[in-house]
Protein backbone atom coordinates (compact mmCIF):
# COMPACT_ATOMS: atom_id res chain seq x y z
CA UNK A 1 0.00 0.00 0.00
CA UNK A 2 1.44 3.61 -0.96
CA UNK A 3 3.04 4.88 2.31
CA UNK A 4 0.44 7.98 3.42
CA UNK A 5 -2.49 5.82 2.64
CA UNK A 6 -3.05 5.23 6.27
CA UNK A 7 -2.65 9.10 7.13
CA UNK A 8 -5.55 9.47 4.61
CA UNK A 9 -7.66 6.76 5.60
CA UNK A 10 -7.32 8.06 9.42
CA UNK A 11 -8.81 11.36 8.33
CA UNK A 12 -11.45 10.02 6.45
CA UNK A 13 -12.64 7.89 9.98
CA UNK A 14 -12.30 11.15 11.59
CA UNK A 15 -14.23 13.12 9.11
CA UNK A 16 -17.10 10.61 9.25
CA UNK A 17 -16.37 11.16 13.51
CA UNK A 18 -17.11 14.64 12.57
CA UNK A 19 -20.65 14.36 11.10
CA UNK A 20 -21.36 12.09 14.04
CA UNK A 21 -21.23 9.14 11.37
CA UNK A 22 -20.55 7.11 14.46
CA UNK A 23 -20.87 3.52 12.72
CA UNK A 24 -19.59 4.15 9.65
CA UNK A 25 -16.70 5.52 11.38
CA UNK A 26 -16.13 2.46 13.61
CA UNK A 27 -16.91 -0.05 10.75
CA UNK A 28 -13.77 1.88 8.12
CA UNK A 29 -11.73 1.92 11.73
CA UNK A 30 -12.02 -1.94 12.19
CA UNK A 31 -11.30 -2.21 8.34
CA UNK A 32 -8.27 -0.03 9.02
CA UNK A 33 -7.02 -2.31 11.65
CA UNK A 34 -7.41 -5.01 9.73
CA UNK A 35 -5.27 -4.12 7.31
CA UNK A 36 -2.23 -2.64 9.16
CA UNK A 37 -2.77 -6.35 11.28
CA UNK A 38 -1.97 -7.81 8.20
CA UNK A 39 0.91 -5.91 6.92
CA UNK A 40 2.38 -6.53 9.94
CA UNK A 41 2.08 -10.12 10.73
CA UNK A 42 3.00 -10.92 6.77
CA UNK A 43 5.75 -8.62 6.39
CA UNK A 44 8.23 -11.56 6.08
CA UNK A 45 6.15 -13.79 4.14
CA UNK A 46 5.92 -14.11 0.19
CA UNK A 47 3.06 -16.17 -0.21
CA UNK A 48 -0.55 -15.81 1.52
CA UNK A 49 -4.52 -17.43 0.60
CA UNK A 50 -6.99 -16.48 -1.52
CA UNK A 51 -9.12 -15.93 0.82
CA UNK A 52 -7.04 -13.69 3.37
CA UNK A 53 -5.62 -12.08 0.00
CA UNK A 54 -9.70 -11.20 -1.23
CA UNK A 55 -10.22 -10.27 2.71
CA UNK A 56 -7.64 -8.16 2.69
CA UNK A 57 -8.60 -5.91 -1.16
CA UNK A 58 -12.11 -6.07 0.45
CA UNK A 59 -11.34 -3.91 3.16
CA UNK A 60 -8.64 -2.12 1.53
CA UNK A 61 -11.51 -1.11 -1.51
CA UNK A 62 -14.09 -0.32 0.91
CA UNK A 63 -11.89 1.90 2.52
CA UNK A 64 -11.10 3.60 -0.80
CA UNK A 65 -15.10 4.15 -1.35
CA UNK A 66 -15.43 6.27 1.47
CA UNK A 67 -12.48 8.41 1.23
CA UNK A 68 -13.85 9.02 -2.04
CA UNK A 69 -17.40 9.15 -1.80
CA UNK A 70 -18.13 6.06 -3.53
CA UNK A 71 -16.31 7.34 -6.90
CA UNK A 72 -16.27 3.99 -7.76
CA UNK A 73 -18.14 0.31 -7.42
CA UNK A 74 -16.19 -2.94 -7.39
CA UNK A 75 -17.31 -6.78 -7.92
CA UNK A 76 -15.45 -9.60 -6.65
CA UNK A 77 -16.56 -13.17 -9.13
CA UNK A 78 -14.74 -16.38 -7.99
CA UNK A 79 -15.45 -19.55 -9.77
CA UNK A 80 -17.03 -22.15 -7.39
CA UNK A 81 -14.34 -25.03 -7.81
CA UNK A 82 -12.05 -22.23 -6.84
CA UNK A 83 -10.30 -23.17 -3.28
CA UNK A 84 -10.26 -20.22 -0.85
CA UNK A 85 -7.09 -21.80 0.81
CA UNK A 86 -4.89 -21.95 -2.59
CA UNK A 87 -1.57 -20.36 -2.15
CA UNK A 88 -0.83 -17.22 -4.15
CA UNK A 89 1.72 -14.39 -4.10
CA UNK A 90 1.30 -12.35 -1.24
CA UNK A 91 -0.36 -8.70 -2.82
CA UNK A 92 -0.48 -9.91 -6.18
CA UNK A 93 -4.45 -8.67 -6.34
CA UNK A 94 -3.76 -5.83 -3.97
CA UNK A 95 -0.85 -4.60 -5.80
CA UNK A 96 -2.83 -4.23 -9.44
CA UNK A 97 -6.03 -3.40 -7.76
CA UNK A 98 -4.50 -0.14 -5.72
CA UNK A 99 -3.26 0.41 -9.57
CA UNK A 100 -6.33 0.34 -11.05
CA UNK A 101 -7.65 2.66 -8.37
CA UNK A 102 -5.02 5.75 -8.47
CA UNK A 103 -4.41 5.24 -11.99
CA UNK A 104 -7.32 4.71 -14.03
CA UNK A 105 -10.33 5.09 -11.54
CA UNK A 106 -9.64 8.09 -9.71
CA UNK A 107 -8.69 10.35 -12.65
CA UNK A 108 -12.18 9.35 -14.79
CA UNK A 109 -14.57 12.23 -14.53
CA UNK A 110 -17.73 10.05 -13.86
CA UNK A 111 -17.95 6.87 -11.47
CA UNK A 112 -15.98 3.93 -12.52
CA UNK A 113 -15.86 -0.02 -11.87
CA UNK A 114 -13.80 -2.36 -11.12
CA UNK A 115 -13.82 -6.16 -11.51
CA UNK A 116 -12.16 -9.14 -9.88
CA UNK A 117 -12.73 -12.20 -11.48
CA UNK A 118 -10.98 -15.82 -10.52
CA UNK A 119 -11.06 -19.05 -12.15
CA UNK A 120 -9.58 -22.71 -12.86
CA UNK A 121 -8.13 -23.35 -15.73
CA UNK A 122 -6.38 -26.58 -16.39
CA UNK A 123 -3.22 -26.44 -13.55
CA UNK A 124 -3.62 -23.04 -13.43
CA UNK A 125 -5.38 -20.27 -10.89
CA UNK A 126 -6.35 -17.14 -13.40
CA UNK A 127 -7.07 -13.47 -11.77
CA UNK A 128 -8.06 -10.77 -13.70
CA UNK A 129 -8.63 -7.35 -12.50
CA UNK A 130 -10.26 -5.02 -15.02
CA UNK A 131 -11.42 -1.14 -14.51
CA UNK A 132 -13.09 1.00 -16.77
CA UNK A 133 -10.79 4.09 -16.29
CA UNK A 134 -8.79 6.61 -18.25
CA UNK A 135 -6.18 3.71 -19.45
CA UNK A 136 -3.03 3.34 -19.64
CA UNK A 137 -2.02 6.40 -22.11
CA UNK A 138 -3.97 8.89 -20.57
CA UNK A 139 -2.65 7.90 -17.10
CA UNK A 140 1.11 8.30 -18.53
CA UNK A 141 0.25 12.30 -20.00
CA UNK A 142 -1.49 13.37 -16.73
CA UNK A 143 1.89 11.60 -15.21
CA UNK A 144 -0.24 9.36 -12.92
CA UNK A 145 1.91 6.47 -12.89
CA UNK A 146 3.43 7.24 -9.65
CA UNK A 147 5.78 4.88 -7.74
CA UNK A 148 6.19 1.12 -9.55
CA UNK A 149 7.67 0.10 -6.36
CA UNK A 150 4.35 -2.51 -5.90
CA UNK A 151 5.21 -3.81 -9.25
CA UNK A 152 8.77 -3.92 -8.87
CA UNK A 153 8.41 -6.09 -6.09
CA UNK A 154 5.73 -8.61 -7.62
CA UNK A 155 8.37 -8.86 -10.34
CA UNK A 156 10.91 -9.98 -7.32
CA UNK A 157 8.50 -12.51 -6.24
CA UNK A 158 7.71 -13.96 -9.53
CA UNK A 159 10.83 -14.32 -10.72
CA UNK A 160 12.05 -15.48 -7.20
CA UNK A 161 8.78 -18.00 -7.66
CA UNK A 162 9.98 -18.90 -10.98
CA UNK A 163 13.48 -20.43 -10.35
CA UNK A 164 11.73 -23.01 -8.26
CA UNK A 165 8.99 -23.98 -10.77
CA UNK A 166 8.82 -25.26 -14.26
CA UNK A 167 5.02 -24.33 -14.73
CA UNK A 168 5.75 -20.39 -14.26
CA UNK A 169 4.00 -17.86 -12.78
CA UNK A 170 2.48 -14.67 -15.59
CA UNK A 171 0.95 -11.62 -15.34
CA UNK A 172 0.41 -8.99 -18.17
CA UNK A 173 -1.09 -5.60 -18.41
CA UNK A 174 -3.09 -4.84 -21.75
CA UNK A 175 -5.57 -1.74 -22.54
CA UNK A 176 -9.32 -2.86 -22.87
CA UNK A 177 -11.59 -1.94 -25.76
CA UNK A 178 -14.19 -0.41 -24.33
CA UNK A 179 -17.38 1.41 -26.02
CA UNK A 180 -14.92 0.97 -28.99
CA UNK A 181 -12.35 3.09 -27.99
CA UNK A 182 -9.39 0.78 -27.11
CA UNK A 183 -7.63 3.86 -24.91
CA UNK A 184 -9.77 3.54 -22.18
CA UNK A 185 -9.70 0.84 -19.05
CA UNK A 186 -6.77 -1.03 -18.15
CA UNK A 187 -6.73 -5.70 -17.64
CA UNK A 188 -4.54 -7.13 -15.45
CA UNK A 189 -4.03 -11.09 -16.02
CA UNK A 190 -2.41 -12.86 -13.62
CA UNK A 191 -1.92 -16.56 -14.47
CA UNK A 192 -1.21 -19.13 -11.24
CA UNK A 193 -0.10 -22.56 -11.23
CA UNK A 194 -1.82 -24.21 -8.57
CA UNK A 195 0.11 -25.68 -5.78
CA UNK A 196 3.61 -23.91 -7.08
CA UNK A 197 6.59 -24.90 -4.75
CA UNK A 198 7.54 -21.00 -2.90
CA UNK A 199 10.45 -22.21 -0.85
CA UNK A 200 13.54 -24.63 -1.45
CA UNK A 201 12.97 -28.20 -0.57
Amino acid sequence: MEPHFTYNALNSIAAAVLKEEKTIAYSYFVKLSQLMRTVLQTNNQLITTLEDELTFVTNYLQIQQLRFSNKFDFTINIAEDVNPQTIIPKMCIQTFTENAIKHGLLPKDDKGKLNINIYNEGDFLFIHVEDNGIGQEKARLLKTTGSTNGLKIMKGYFDHFNLLNSKKLEWKITNLQLNGNDSDGTGVYVKIPRGFVYKKR
